[in-house]
């Protein structure tokens, strides 16, 4: 009797230290996230590196042999358009050359999720969502292709001028004379009324 007593207190004492859970085994952990989100995965699979607002200063990029790109600037690199098709098949693994020796720091990730889930549509949308959350963190961009600049060009710069400082073809033929569009933030204390410009 004395016997069970003892082995009682002693499953009691186990019981509280545990919680009173049985032991078990530590939860599986997802090997691919469930979530097709373009922020979840890129949070999941490319903050660590590229950072989590994308401009290449994420916790493990200073281990790596070539420092990882700031994406943010993709389309300010490439005239003001987003180049989609080359950020999906850098996602995928298409556009890359992969080195004869060794391995690249970037790993290719339409293999790896085709290796983890069976379905070839979810990794396709997965790699899509991805590069339209790329596409969602891009800096504006002033290059001369891009949209902001080609729309200026087309409805401003006849009174404004294509510098826009007020000096367009039309300019002369307007009663008031167009105002100097550089000069905004001066006017406005040294910052730049967007809501107002925006109005």
């Amino acid at each position: 009797m004395t016997g069970r007593i003892a082995i009682g207190s002693v499953v009691m004492v186990w019981l509280t230290a545990t919680g009173g859970r049985a032991a078990q085994a530590p939860p599986a952990v997802p090997s691919l996230l469930e979530s097709l989100t373009g922020r979840d995965s890129f949070a999941q699979y490319c903050s660590p590196c590229h950072g989590a607002a994308g401009k290449g200063d994420g916790p493990v990029a200073a281990a790596l042999r070539t420092a990882p790109a700031d994406l943010t600037t993709l389309a300010r690199r490439n005239d003001g358009r987003f180049p989609r098709e080359r950020v999906v098949a850098a996602i995928d693994g298409t556009g890359r050359v992969l080195p004869a020796h060794g391995s690249t720091d970037m790993p290719v990730w339409g293999t790896l999720f085709l290796a983890l889930d069976p379905s070839d549509a979810r990794v396709r949308q997965r790699i899509e969502n991805l590069a339209t959350y790329v596409e969602s963190i891009q800096v504006a961009s002033t290059g001369p292709g891009d949209e902001g600049s080609r729309l200026f060009r087309t409805y401003c710069a006849s009174c404004h001028g294509a510098d826009a400082r007020g000096m367009g073809p039309m300019a002369d033929h307007l009663r008031h004379a167009p105002p100097d569009l550089t000069q905004f933030a001066s006017r406005n204390g040294g910052v730049f009324p967007s809501e107002r410009v925006f109005r």
